[in-house]
């Protein structure tokens, strides 16, 4: 950015104090096999009134989601 406001300087500064925070974090799998799943669906149009689309995914690694969005 050429020319960032205070409030993105701000929003840096908590991102950075989390990542900070959380150096020592960590996912737990349970051993096995760890298969990587996804699913994804989408209605096109399918709302009659606005025609809007909707569409949405998940992926599992194990049995453990690891993405999403909707």
């Amino acid at each position: 950015m050429h020319n960032p406001m205070e409030s993105h300087v701000v929003a840096v500064k908590r991102i950075l104090r989390y990542l900070k925070g959380t150096l020592d974090f960590g996912i737990l799998f349970q051993p096995g096999i760890l298969n990587l799943q996804a699913y994804s669906d989408a209605d096109w149009a399918g709302d009659p009134n606005d025609r809007r689309s909707v569409s949405g995914f998940i992926v599992y690694l194990g049995s453990s989601p690891i993405s999403w969005a909707k």
